[in-house]
């Protein structure tokens, strides 16, 4: 669905607006928000209106554990910009209720201000703040504790729609404890009624929720079945070592996100590569790692998922995964094949960003121990840049893309530091090629 903001000098219907956002830190002054929900309320707090999407921050997407989101997620997301005069249509007029308010509203104003605009002083209620008033023997004022204190149901928090509509039935188990409007909620609408907001340009706007990624996720067809799609059958190229060393290198991290799909798609046209040889390319490859499973002669279950997930990315049949595992059995493993060969070398250059699960401070020394420079920055001398998501739009991501730096997952990284650092071009660690 489609919603147009209209600028309007109609009076506002006096109500509430329950808001929640969820963002990637803690700080108005460096942090953004990636989801915001707002559920409209009349005066007797009843739902009238909803509105949720995810937002694209244009930097690195934050505490991921925390808010679930993911860097692909916003990737077609809406920025704040776009989204800016629905929240001031959807907000004007109204109260702004929300669990810890003081939060939101610091965010909303810091975000409103990027653009340009300046917010008034907003009239708004905290459930955080009333909670004690209107429930009792409440162990703790958290969202939760709330909730499971007034007997409302919160199921998926930290999502922005689920929290809002949470603080929108806590507003009215409030408000029938009371039995009436209280006189201090009545001023405040009142006070929110006469509140001068500014206006922006009408603009359509295509909300990206969780639902629709979920649902987009469920029917999308892997990056590399797409690219088999996009090249006529019959190629010029006869070689597709150069494709195999990047799709190694792709795979690495077990994922293929938009710009390496791109990557591997142009590298593949200046190879005069082929769809019916790229496809025996990615069966190649799939063989290449079937071998590699096979060489202490057990296929682990760990193994055997790995193979599934890589065919999986390959755009390849999942029967091929019981196909290469029969074929590979006793075969020689081929070191002409690259599987997931990428070595570091002393001296080299790497940057880390994003909120890794493993501290910052804690990898910059495995890092530094391991003989890896560590850098601030992102510059032509830089090896490769450690993300906590792949798909990242923080500056260093955005920059080591512009430079063809590559970027490496956390969980890569870590796992190439285990294989240990090379002193020379041609050892990994301390073996010989």
């Amino acid at each position: 669905m489609r919603w147009l903001s209209r600028a309007s000098s109609a009076a506002p219907v006096q109500g509430f607006a329950a808001l929640d956002m969820e963002t990637t830190g803690l700080s108005p002054r460096i942090d953004r928000v990636v989801e915001v929900a707002v559920i409209q309320l009349d005066r007797s707090v009843s739902p009238c209106g909803e509105f949720t999407t995810l937002i694209n921050p244009g930097r690195d997407i934050g505490a991921t554990h925390i808010h679930r989101i993911t860097a692909r997620d916003v990737v077609s997301a809406p920025r704040f910009e776009q989204v800016a005069p629905m929240l001031l249509d959807l907000l004007r007029g109204r109260v702004i209720v929300a669990h810890n308010v003081q939060f939101d509203l610091r965010f909303l104003h810091a975000e409103f201000a990027r653009i340009g605009i300046g917010l008034p002083e907003l009239p708004a209620m905290c459930t955080m703040q009333l909670a004690p008033q209107y429930l009792r023997h409440l162990p703790a004022r958290s969202l939760a504790a709330c909730c499971l204190t007034a007997g409302v149901q919160l199921d998926g928090a930290h999502a922005a729609a689920v929290d809002a509509r949470a603080v929108a039935q806590l507003l009215a188990c409030y408000l029938r404890t009371g039995h009436q409007l209280p006189a201090e909620w009545a001023q405040t609408l009142a006070d929110a009624a006469r509140t001068l907001w500014p206006t922006l340009p009408s603009v359509m706007t295509q909300p990206m929720t969780r639902e629709i990624v979920a649902r987009n996720r469920a029917q999308d067809v892997p990056f590399l079945a797409r690219l088999v799609q996009q090249l006529p059958r019959a190629g010029t190229g006869t070689s597709v070592e150069a494709y195999l060393a990047a799709l190694d290198s792709v795979l690495e991290d077990r994922r293929v996100t938009a710009t390496e799909a791109e990557s591997l798609r142009d590298l593949a046209v200046s190879l005069g590569v082929g769809a019916d040889a790229l496809i025996a390319a990615h069966q190649m490859y799939l063989r290449a790692l079937a071998v590699t499973a096979w060489a202490d002669g057990v296929i682990s279950d760990a193994e055997y998922a790995d193979l599934g997930e890589v065919t999986r990315l390959l755009g390849l049949p999942a029967t091929a995964v019981n196909t290469e595992l029969a074929a590979a059995r006793g075969m020689t493993p081929q070191m002409n094949l690259p599987v997931n060969g990428r070595a570091l070398h002393v001296g080299e250059a790497v940057c880390i960003t994003g909120d890794t699960a493993t501290p910052r401070d804690e990898l910059e020394v495995r890092a530094a121990n391991a003989g890896l420079r560590v850098t601030s920055a992102v510059s032509r001398k830089t090896r490769l840049v450690v993300v906590a998501d792949p798909d990242s739009e923080s500056a260093k991501a955005r920059r080591a893309r512009e430079l063809g730096i590559p970027l490496i997952a956390e969980p890569v990284f870590l796992a190439m530091l285990d294989r240990g650092i090379s002193r020379h071009p041609g050892e990994v660690g301390n073996r010989s090629l």
